[in-house]
């Protein structure tokens, strides 16, 4: 939910295989169900969904085929764009999650595997150009990472946190950008 009381909420439908669906709650009323993922050939999980005080918004999920994919939501009539890619293209994405700040910059991140280890990945978003290049943000090669998560706060600084096996135990770890 934004400050203003607008939202925007993701869910799975199931048809021939499992798509991603969107609806904008504004003005006091919810407007049109819309599918905001193109695959019909992969089923399309784990969405999350993002909104600043503005109204724009990003939705981001799994495919299973183990790519991460996201889309936009710009208001005023433009509504939900085309859907991106943001992984490296290893097959191996899990868990993403998005955040957006007050001026519509975003992040999000996601575990990836490597062949070996699943590492943590990130896209930056700038509302003023589009997805940055996609990022390690974790280099310690210990073990996995697992479920990260991202906030951000009103100047665009954004603080990813996940767990990672060790061997032995589970720790939380954070990274920051700036």
């Amino acid at each position: 939910m934004a400050p203003n009381g607008d939202g925007l909420v993701v869910w799975e439908v199931v048809d021939s295989t499992t798509s991603v669906w969107a609806n904008r709650y504004g003005e006091g009323e919810w407007g049109e169900p819309v599918p905001i993922e193109s695959s019909d050939a992969d089923s399309a999980f784990r969405q999350q969904v993002a909104i600043d005080p503005t109204g724009r918004g990003a939705a981001i999920w799994r495919r299973s085929d183990g790519s991460i994919w996201a889309n936009r939501y710009v208001p005023g009539g433009v509504g939900w764009l085309t859907d991106e890619r943001l992984d490296s293209d290893t097959g191996g994405g899990d868990y993403p999650h998005v955040a957006l700040d007050e001026t519509g910059n975003g992040m999000a991140v996601w575990e990836e595997s490597d062949g070996v280890r699943k590492n943590l990945r990130a896209r930056r978003y700038s509302a003023e150009t589009s997805w940055g290049p996609t990022q390690l943000i974790e280099t310690n090669n210990s073990g996995d990472v697992f479920r990260p998560r991202v906030a951000t706060d009103p100047r665009g600084n954004a603080l990813a946190v996940f767990a990672q096996d060790d061997g032995t135990r589970w720790n939380m770890w954070a990274n920051r950008f700036e």
